[in-house]
């Protein structure tokens, strides 16, 4: 498997990822989860999706197999205008925390392949907020999610789960999620480097 870091300056070079990273979306989130959120032709986006976004897109057998948004949150971003209540504190507007959103893997992998593909995303995005001396990144994800893709390998966070509410009856709210190189080493020892990309 292989990371790749995608923006509005190089998406002219990774065109068929990112049309495969819109379609992954669809499948996950208006397909299996039945968001309301645009899409058209099997692709979702929605209003955060503009040249500010960047794109962590992990490819496996010429697929995308999953991916997440980051965007500065010195820019409107999703927590800060759809869901500020899920913060315990004033939204953040620093370049030293970005936003992670519409976090993804394939639903259709093995599970083994499922396990390396979310590993992989996990190490570049931490990778991403070592590169960029970030803080740390705050996202939205169901509680259960948070745990199961995030505190189980290795990602240390602040759930704020007296903030959450019942989003599609699943209950949802934001994280302050850290970055280190310990999170890095854990899941290429535990995660990734056991399995043959």
């Amino acid at each position: 498997m292989r990371a790749h870091l995608v923006n509005w300056q190089n998406i002219h070079k990774k065109g068929d990822l990112w049309i495969k990273h819109h379609q992954l979306r669809y499948d996950a989130f208006v397909d299996r989860q039945h968001w309301t959120v645009p899409s058209h032709e099997k692709l979702e986006w929605d209003q955060y999706d503009t040249p500010r976004a960047q794109y962590v897109l992990i490819e496996h057998n010429n697929a995308c197999v999953a991916a997440c948004r980051l965007i500065s949150t010195i820019y409107p971003y999703m927590i800060e205008e759809v869901f500020p209540n899920f913060l315990p504190y004033e939204v953040p507007k620093t370049e030293s925390v970005w936003e992670t959103t519409r976090f993804v893997v394939d639903a259709s992998l093995t599970p083994d392949l499922r396990r390396v593909a979310l590993g992989e995303l996990i190490i570049a995005v931490q990778q991403f907020g070592l590169d960029h001396n970030l803080d740390r990144f705050v996202a939205v994800m169901a509680v259960p999610m948070f745990k199961r893709a995030l505190v189980r390998n290795g990602v240390d966070l602040d759930i704020h789960v007296d903030r959450a509410c019942l989003i599609d009856n699943k209950n949802t709210t934001a994280a302050d999620v850290y970055i280190s190189q310990a999170t890095i080493d854990y899941i290429r020892e535990n995660i990734s480097g056991k399995m043959v990309a």
